[in-house]
């Protein structure tokens, strides 16, 4: 029998990608994290680093981006070449990250697997449909060896880029991130990481196998 603590390891399980990164991205994802209002657990900012990157200090201080722009995106480049996006977003902005802005700058309809555990006043945010970009919130995943569980049980904050029409093909987005499609969440900074790449969409493409309708009311549970 497993105890709570592996039990919520495999319930609860986050989703993250690794990415080798040199300066000037360095500075951009520092940039990046400045929206965010981050909690640190530890930090060691050797004195090059906070030469270089000055805002280093102020993330180190507990400081972050209070006023307009409140969003920020931005192109990072891997050391081996591969270009990603990034979408940040402060409290303040006070929308969803996934449909007033990733869907939007994506030019695409997109389905979004978040942590859809809502409790009093926390409540799951309603997919949003329109005829060219669409934000669908997943409600339940499928991967492979049979395995299947509702988005009530996966930590996982990710998006899969989707086409509305069947005469033409999606844009072949995945994007990883740390904020859930949550009222509260709203008012809490975050943002998502995104790969334009074939090979990685296609392990992502169908792992969203049913998502929450359109016409479903706000504070409908999802079932579990």
């Amino acid at each position: 029998m497993l105890d709570q603590e592996h039990t919520n390891k495999l319930r609860h399980i986050s989703l993250l990608r690794a990415i080798n990164i040199g300066f000037p991205s360095e500075w951009t994802m520092a940039n990046q994290l400045f929206f965010y209002n981050t909690f640190t657990y530890q930090f060691n900012l050797p004195p090059f680093f906070s030469a270089a990157v000055p805002v280093l200090n102020q993330l180190k201080n507990g400081e972050y981006n209070k006023s307009p722009p409140l969003t920020s995106i931005r192109v990072l480049k891997s050391l081996a070449g591969q270009n990603f996006k990034h979408f940040a977003k402060t409290g303040e902005w006070g929308k969803d990250l996934y449909s007033d802005l990733v869907s939007g700058e994506l030019k695409s309809s997109i389905k979004v697997e978040t942590w859809n555990h809502q409790s009093g006043d926390e409540v799951n945010l309603p997919s949003v449909c329109s005829s060219t970009q669409s934000t669908l919130s997943a409600k339940y995943i499928r991967l492979p060896f049979s395995v299947y569980y509702s988005s009530y049980e996966d930590h996982s904050k990710f998006v899969v880029a989707y086409s509305e029409r069947s005469s033409q093909p999606p844009i072949p987005y995945v994007c990883i991130g740390d904020i859930n499609r949550q009222s509260h969440q709203l008012h809490r900074g975050g943002g998502t990481m995104c790969l334009m790449d074939n090979d990685t969409y296609s392990q992502y493409a169908n792992i969203i196998s049913e998502t929450v309708l359109c016409n479903r009311a706000p504070t409908e549970k999802v079932a579990v």
